[in-house]
């Protein structure tokens, strides 16, 4: 995360929270307004500080959670490197409104050393004076090809909104070690041998002796079972179903065609990757399969038993088939539903006139209806 905070001391909480809920690994703040006197550290991340001295204002601050080490030795080295912040370059074709002299010198650097500069679509500033916005944000890339995307956030109390940038990074698919233990057949089998201490030496060989015979209770009452996780959607797939969602957005705040264009375009392609993801995991399944594993059992009757369909519904758009577009359906229909009442003060005349007319509408044809007395009970011929 990158934010220009405009002062942080009095914001320390504010902050706190946010990298909090949203576990951010690396902040990158710019305009602290930090002088040397102060103290500021966030628990769980590390501080590195540059406070400007000469003049007001200024001053930068970076807050890590892992474990310290030479920072400048990792830029100037041949990995991977990110750089991000509030930077002031515009250059239009960041997504900034204007170009400035920063901005051409930075365009002329990336282009020398081949690095990749990139911003957020969405704008990160808002001029105070003028309410103009503008991006002002932006990542400097070296050596990278992991697959990324921005989110701009207006959650905390800036001009300056704070950008999440995430980063996928693929997980390898480690195989999982399940160990059980019944305690029951334990404590039944440990046997303690009996041990006669008289020297130093003693005490040594009895300690390793009661180690032995309690690893020898535990090997012979507990299973071993080597599990390889669930495969999950990869990163590159997850990243584009982020963008069908802000495409999404976009066109029905703007029913723009060319976002309903896009908006098909990247619908058809997740289709495809998740289709073709899916067939090469079950390929894959079907080649590590073993004749003498029971995996072979379970693979033949899950595919021998009829599965029931689930049938169609019915949406805004008509007839839906396909489990995907059922998730997106049904995710329109809470965000439309699930909304706070607006009208809250029960006093209000307008409520008060719709409950009115509720009301009168319902017993319109309503009569008194009086108590039956004692002697209307009594001539009553269907009465008891």
């Amino acid at each position: 995360m990158f934010w220009n905070a405009q002062g942080i001391a009095k914001k320390k909480n504010e902050l706190r929270a946010f990298i909090t809920d949203n576990e951010i690994g690396v902040a990158l703040l710019s305009e602290t307004f930090l002088k040397p006197s102060h103290t500021f550290n966030i628990p769980n991340y590390i501080t590195y500080r540059t406070d400007r001295n000469t003049k007001p204002g200024g001053g930068t601050a970076i807050l890590n959670d892992i474990e310290e080490g030479d920072i400048d030795a990792v830029f100037n080295s041949h990995y991977p490197t990110i750089l991000a912040g509030d930077l002031n370059s515009k250059y239009p074709q960041w997504n900034s409104k204007t170009l400035n002299r920063k901005g051409k010198q930075l365009k002329k650097v990336a282009d020398e050393r081949n690095l990749t500069v990139d911003t957020p679509t969405e704008n990160t500033h808002i001029h105070a004076p003028t309410g103009s916005t503008d991006v002002l944000n932006l990542v400097i890339l070296k050596n990278g090809t992991t697959p990324y995307y921005f989110e701009t956030i207006n959650d905390l109390s800036s001009h300056h909104h704070p950008v999440i940038m995430t980063v996928s990074i693929e997980a390898s698919n480690i195989q999982q070690t399940i160990r059980t233990t019944n305690w029951q057949k334990f404590e039944k089998s440990l046997k303690l041998r009996p041990t006669y201490i008289s020297t130093d030496n003693d005490i040594d060989t009895a300690v390793k002796q009661f180690e032995e015979d309690i690893t020898l209770a535990l090997n012979s009452t507990t299973t071993t079972k080597f599990r390889t996780p669930r495969e999950t959607i990869p990163n590159y797939i997850k990243i584009k179903i982020h963008q069908k969602k802000l495409l999404y957005k976009q066109y029905k705040r703007t029913l723009h065609l060319n976002a309903k264009t896009l908006l098909n375009n990247i619908t058809i392609e997740i289709k495809k990757d998740l289709a073709e993801q899916y067939n090469n995991q079950w390929n894959a399944k079907i080649e590590s399969i073993n004749d003498d594993d029971t995996e072979l059992w379970k693979i033949t009757k899950i595919l021998k038993t009829k599965k029931k369909k689930i049938p169609p519904i019915l949406g805004t758009r008509g007839i839906i088939n396909n489990n995907f577009d059922k998730t997106d359906e049904f995710a329109n229909y809470c965000e439309g539903t699930f909304r706070p009442n607006l009208l809250v003060d029960r006093n209000h005349e307008k409520f008060t006139n719709v409950i009115n007319k509720q009301v009168h509408t319902e017993y319109r044809h309503a009569v008194d209806v009086q108590e039956t007395t004692t002697e209307e009970h009594d001539k009553n011929p269907w009465g008891p």
